[in-house]
């Protein structure tokens, strides 16, 4: 068996936001494969443990500051991998925009 692939994305990118809001962003584990089974589970966490979601797709509602997520994958077998991206929300005072993830 081999282990799945994660495969992390997430919208908007960029989004406006103004100084002192929230946005809400879209991260999306949809892209992730298994080239010998099928994804059995999808589970997003921050590094220390909290979990955001526990499906293909989960949201969350930031501010601006510096967010990590993990994604991990299982496949049928058991076998996993994952993920880890960062996503910055800063905001720009000549439009206030969410700016960027990696």
């Amino acid at each position: 068996n081999e282990p799945p692939t994660a495969v992390a994305s997430y919208s908007p990118n960029p989004a406006q936001i103004t100084k002192g809001n929230q946005v809400v962003i879209t991260l999306d584990g949809s892209g992730s494969y298994d080239s010998d089974g099928t994804i059995a589970s999808y589970r997003w966490t921050k590094p220390g443990g909290e979990v955001v979601g526990t499906g293909a797709t989960a949201s969350e509602r930031v501010k601006q500051g510096t967010y990590t997520y993990v994604l991990t994958v299982t496949d049928n077998d058991g076998a996993s991998s994952q993920t880890t991206f960062e996503y910055i929300v800063c905001y720009d005072p000549n439009g206030g925009f969410v700016t960027d993830g990696d």
